[in-house]
């Protein structure tokens, strides 16, 4: 982890604040395993934090506000100084920080992965075959190689999606690698889409760190 602006000052004990899905808690501990390596005597509790983005799963992020809402909650736990550390997929993350606010990333970004137990590669499947994503960038890109295939909408944490793969819901779906390899899934894999034709969100497989400025330590 390099130097950066965040810190706890005269603490022993700091509460790390995080959604509680899978990935977002391997995430988390991907943060404190950094942390404790430098400061190894802490005491860490983990606070998990239910956003809107969870509560409103079943519709269309860009019809109730964005990304954004998978940080909201987390953030005024922060400001409230119910945590003192919140952990986050940067490509949730927002261009401007709330003020009092501030954050740091580690951990590589990295490619999407295509899914499916019925086919090998996205180019494969055939005229009707069910591809299941939420995300603008991806429908494109997904038709751009294969436009035979129909889209479906798909909005929930990776081992849901994973779920309703295996039950038979769609037929593929896709998924970045990186956290694919955090949440132990990376078996699943059939193809790594080249980032050079389906290109990654911004910040995708990044984990953000955000806390408040005035809480100065130098790690």
């Amino acid at each position: 982890m390099a130097r950066t602006n965040i810190f706890i000052r005269n603490k022993v004990k700091i509460k790390i604040g995080t959604r509680s899905s899978a990935l977002a808690l391997a995430q988390t501990s991907l943060f404190i395993k950094q942390l404790i390596t430098l400061l190894p005597d802490l005491e860490i509790e983990i606070i998990k934090i239910k956003t809107t983005g969870d509560v409103l799963y079943n519709q269309p992020l860009v019809d109730i506000g964005g990304k954004s809402l998978f940080i909201k909650e987390i953030e005024e736990a922060l400001l409230d100084k119910k945590i003192d550390i919140a952990v986050h997929s940067m490509k949730d993350m927002p261009v401007d920080l709330p003020p009092g606010l501030n954050r740091v990333c580690f951990a590589q970004g990295g490619a999407d992965s295509f899914i499916s137990l019925k086919h090998n590669k996205l180019s494969e499947m055939p005229k009707g075959a069910k591809l299941g994503t939420c995300s603008g960038r991806r429908k494109i890109l997904a038709h751009n190689i294969n436009n035979k295939i129909d889209l479906k909408d798909l909005r929930s944490n990776v081992l849901t999606r994973i779920d309703k793969l295996n039950n038979g819901e769609i037929d593929a779906i896709i998924l970045a690698v990186a956290g694919l390899k955090r949440v132990k899934q990376e078996h699943l894999i059939k193809e790594i889409l080249s980032p050079t034709v389906f290109i990654p969100a911004v910040a995708q497989g990044i984990i953000c760190a955000e806390a408040r400025e005035q809480d100065k330590l130098y790690l």
